[in-house]
């Protein structure tokens, strides 16, 4: 078990969002709380920040956007 924890650039940079993101989610209650450090320290323990991706949706989409290119359309560009 990690209990180490993320301060609020930290766990921005880690998974991916803004600092303001992180807020907006934790009002939102779609991500777990804060663990209160100190009177002027904050953070999230990694675990939770790890169930929270978890439970994130996976976006189906292809990694290259969709777009799909022929083989007709390659080979005209390489010409």
């Amino acid at each position: 078990m990690d209990q180490r924890v993320l301060r609020p650039a930290a766990a921005a940079a880690y998974i991916g969002l803004s600092r303001a993101s992180l807020y907006r989610l934790e009002r939102a209650g779609e991500l777990p709380p804060r663990v209160i450090l100190g009177p002027h320290a904050a953070g999230w323990f990694r675990e939770d920040l790890d169930g929270f991706l978890a439970s994130r949706p996976r976006d189906a989409r292809p990694v290259d956007g969709g777009a799909t290119t022929s083989t007709s359309d390659r080979s005209a560009r390489e010409r």
